[in-house]
């Protein structure tokens, strides 16, 4: 858990208390709840602190009020907010990419895990594509076949 300024980190969609986690060379919060991701901005790319997180386990879908939303950081409200995905490889994301809670105050973004298969859908390259035998092309392939929509399947 981590503590910031005296207080548990809260996760921002559903307010249970979060986990810290080691990704690579950084430390996220994880929330053991609905699986949401907390990444401060001094931790570096969104979507590559999101691919060094993975995997994430499933947990079912928590609805986000954005009314409820703090950062747990500040305390400030966080804001909804496209990720932008022109720093990116294009994929099969909107135009907009995928939507995530941001802190104008600190920085930092909240990834829910409803949308964590889209930001990670930004890191794939057109090369990685042509390889699903590659680490990241087997763990995309995997988390497709999890998170298909069941009309889809």
């Amino acid at each position: 858990m981590t503590d910031y300024r005296g207080t548990p980190a809260k996760c921002p969609a559903c307010g249970t208390v979060m986990e810290e986690r080691g990704a690579a060379d950084v430390m996220v919060d994880v929330c053991p709840t609905c699986r949401g991701l907390w990444i401060d901005w001094f931790d570096g790319d969104t979507v590559d602190v999101a691919m060094k997180a993975a995997p994430l386990s499933v947990r079912a879908p928590v609805a986000i009020d954005p009314s409820k939303t703090f950062c747990p950081r500040d305390q400030q409200p966080l804001m909804f907010s496209n990720h932008a995905i022109h720093e990116h490889a294009v994929g099969p994301i909107t135009e907009h990419g995928p939507l995530l809670l941001r802190c104008g105050e600190c920085g930092g973004s909240f990834v829910p895990r409803t949308v964590f298969d889209e930001l990670l859908e930004l890191a794939m390259h057109p090369q990685d594509e042509a390889e699903p035998d590659s680490p990241l092309g087997k763990l995309l392939a995997a988390l497709k076949r999890i998170f298909a929509p069941t009309a889809a399947k």
